[in-house]
């Protein structure tokens, strides 16, 4: 799946979600490609920057929107690391 195809797909589900839990916090559980996806939109990133977002696995990301506006709180941030 190209690039433009993943966001096809993720970013009207993203949507969809804001709109049906409106004014309440929601948890997505996605691989890094479709927190990538989700970052660079809200960030008004280009396609060249995609890869500059760091997803490591288990990364939280955190997005809050502001009368519409989103404003990203957390990207990439490893909770726990093993020893």
């Amino acid at each position: 799946e190209g690039l433009a195809d993943l966001r096809d797909r993720v970013l009207p589900e993203v949507a969809e979600i804001r709109a049906r839990h409106e004014g309440q916090a929601s948890a997505i559980v996605a691989h890094g490609g479709v927190v990538r996806v989700v970052l660079a939109d809200v960030l008004d990133l280009p396609d060249a920057a995609f890869f500059r977002l760091d997803q490591p696995y288990g990364a939280l990301s955190v997005v809050d929107w502001s009368d519409g506006v989103p404003v990203v709180r957390v990207a990439g941030a490893v909770l726990y690391s093993p020893a």
